[in-house]
Order: C-alpha cells, then sequence, then structure tokens
C-alpha cells in the first residue's frame, strides 16, 4: 500500500537541479522545479503526483468524466524520464530512449537508468536529492535504485486500511414533498459528490509525526495531512483490497491532524482517521 500526494512543482522550494554526466557527452542539467506536462485542455501544468506513470482517472460520482484541472494527471517519474531525454538528444547522447526513470508503485522507490553505459546523477540540493529518493549522489553504474522513500511519498506499516466504508453519497442528495392532494414532487441531483472514511492503523511514530521523521522515509503523514488540506489531491494505491485505485481530497472536517494512540498510554503506535472525498478511480 502507498500513499502518494498530489504537488505543484513550481511551489516545492530548493529542488535545484539534477545533472546527468557520461563519458565523451555535455552534461545533462534538469531544472526539477519548471518541469511541465499537459492537462486535460492542453495548456502546461506542474501538478502531479509521485506516482506510477500511465494511469488514467474517471470520475466516480456519477458525472462519468474526472475532474482532471482539479488534481494531477502527469506523474513526476514520467515528466522526468520525458525531460532527461529531450536534453539528452540535444547534448547527442548515444541513445537517449536508454535513459529511464521508473517508480516501483509498491514502494515508490526510483531507479534511474542507462542502457549505454555508465552515468552519473548529481543533486544540487539536499530536497531535491529526496523528491528522486536518493540520500547521496551516485556514480559509477548504468543503474542506481533509490534509498530512500521520495518526498511525498509514504509507505505505511500496514499493508492495507482498517475499517474502510464503501463509497457513499453525502446526505439531502435529493428533496421530496408531497402536495395536499396527495400528489408527489421533488428535486434532486443527478450525481452527488461520493465520499470515504477509513483509518491508518498502528502506524509508527517515524511516519506518524514530522518531528520525528527516519532518514529513509522523511515525509510522514503529518507533513501529508498539512499539505494536502490545501486542497492538493493524493492517491491511495493498493489500500482498500480490490483491483482499482483511487484519488482523494480531504473533506473539511477530515484536514484536522488529529492521530490518536493505538492505546492508552502507547506512544509508539497510532491511529490515523481518514474523512475524505473520493474523486476518481485510477485505471
Amino acid at each position: 500500500m502507498m500513499y502518494y500526494a498530489g504537488f505543484k512543482l513550481s511551489a516545492v522550494a530548493g529542488l535545484g537541479t539534477l545533472t546527468l554526466g557520461t563519458s565523451g557527452k555535455s552534461n545533462l542539467v534538469i531544472t526539477l522545479g519548471t518541469m511541465t506536462e499537459n492537462d486535460a485542455d492542453g495548456s502546461a501544468t506542474s501538478l502531479m503526483f509521485h506516482a506510477p506513470a500511465g494511469p488514467a482517472y474517471t470520475a466516480e460520482d456519477g458525472s462519468g468524466s474526472s475532474r482532471l484541472r482539479e488534481y494531477a494527471v502527469a506523474h513526476f517519474s514520467e515528466v522526468l524520464e520525458a525531460a532527461i531525454r529531450v536534453a539528452a538528444t540535444s547534448a547527442t547522447w548515444t541513445t537517449p530512449n536508454g535513459l529511464t526513470v521508473t517508480i516501483a508503485e509498491a514502494t515508490g522507490i526510483i531507479t534511474f537508468a542507462y542502457s549505454v553505459q555508465n552515468f552519473t546523477l548529481t543533486w544540487s540540493t539536499a530536497a531535491g536529492r529526496a523528491m528522486c529518493g536518493f540520500a547521496a549522489n551516485q556514480s559509477g553504474a548504468q543503474s542506481y535504485v533509490g534509498t530512500v522513500v521520495p518526498t511525498y511519498c509514504i509507505s505505511p506499516t500496514l499493508p492495507a486500511a482498517s475499517n474502510n466504508t464503501p463509497n457513499y453519497e453525502l446526505s439531502s442528495i435529493a428533496n421530496r414533498v408531497i402536495t395536499d392532494e396527495g400528489q408527489g414532487a421533488g428535486v434532486s441531483r443527478f450525481s452527488s459528490p461520493l465520499i470515504r472514511d477509513w483509518t491508518q492503523q498502528f502506524e509508527t511514530k517515524e511516519k506518524t509525526f514530522a518531528a520525528n521523521a527516519a532518514s529513509t522515509h522523511p515525509w510522514t503523514f503529518e507533513h501529508m495531512f498539512r499539505h494536502c488540506r490545501g486542497q492538493y489531491p493524493f492517491a491511495v494505491v493498493d489500500g482498500f483490497g480490490g483491483s482499482t485505485d483511487e484519488a482523494f481530497f480531504f473533506r473539511t472536517e477530515g484536514t484536522i491532524w488529529r492521530p490518536d494512540r493505538a492505546s492508552d498510554g502507547n506512544d509508539a503506535q497510532f491511529h490515523i482517521p481518514f474523512q475524505t472525498y473520493v474523486e476518481a478511480v485510477i485505471t
């Protein structure tokens, strides 16, 4: 199970640059905070999920179409790979499409690879390095697997959510009245936002609280709540025991950061409640 938060690259401070180098060729310098992808109406956006590349989104509220402009449709690894390949083509690197950036759905870990020869990875800032899931710069190989969970990803301690409800509608979707003559009249909505509640149980202190974040897992649930209550979406992958993954927003009452101890006096395990709108199924 993984939580992937949406984010706007241009709003993430201090990402700096990623430089790729290889023997006999000019370096590739990628400015991490300015990469863009096209959204639903064709305009450029830097709002994206730090999630596996390639899925499509379909609204679950009965409207039949996803609200693409409201949440991320681009995927960080995919956009980064495209930017690297464009730069490699301009710098006449051999086989630019041999440069790949992939993210593992189950762990959030990113792998950089070059099928042709050894290459190096150098980040100008610690924040940019953390975004890509590495604790140090890399050299001497054709492939590098990340060593930390990237920023904006959370791999919870338990592999599934607990006490999760089905997707359900809000109250007062329709108004029905009966006249004195016994005839009925009313108004209703054809579609309504869906909501879902669940709890992420028995989470460790290191993954729960920002003050206790671990070096291998620097982004915590507290970070996620602070970030996503500003109307950034998040995806939950493999969390509800089905074959589909979904994207969510926090509801107003769900934006409050209020974890509970798993038991009285237990400062090692915490239950984290989620109260959300269901935005889309990820296919």
